[in-house]
């Protein structure tokens, strides 16, 4: 786990440099798609207004029940909401 992207605060994507800044933050987000595993990040918690969140893995052709997994911690988390 990685909160390196936490402390990016607004990162975009405007130039070449910033992208490659980026980079080191992603690393740990690349293996999943490219091993065909299911994966689904949920929103769990407000931290000092920052989002947290979980991300569920699954085994291959499970993505039935990584949906289920992730609608069972919605049901189960409160609103997040920061605008009035």
């Amino acid at each position: 786990m990685s909160d390196a992207a936490a402390r990016l605060a607004d990162a975009d994507l405007g130039d070449r440099a910033r992208a490659l800044e980026l980079f080191p933050a992603m690393w740990p987000m690349t293996a999943v798609p490219i091993l065909g595993f299911p994966a689904v990040t949920v929103p769990v918690a407000l931290h000092d207004g920052v989002p947290l969140g979980a991300q569920l893995i699954g085994g291959r052709f499970t993505e039935d029940l990584v949906l289920d997994a992730a609608r069972a911690i919605e049901e189960r988390t409160p609103a997040m909401r920061t605008w009035t």
